[in-house]
């Protein structure tokens, strides 16, 4: 018996962090995630729903 593959749903995801070189650093191991697109990103140190 073989288990149904579900189709490819892809999580657009919102970087934030307070330092750019940790971001751009995340950015770089997501490029390969076609799932994944990074779709926006915040260089705060508040939290980012307060905006």
């Amino acid at each position: 018996m073989s288990v149904p593959l579900l189709p490819l749903t892809r999580i657009p995801l919102l970087l934030v962090d307070d330092h750019p070189v940790v971001i751009e650093g995340i950015k770089s191991l997501l490029k390969s995630e076609a799932d994944l697109p990074v779709v926006a990103q915040a260089v705060v140190a508040r939290k980012p729903w307060m905006y």
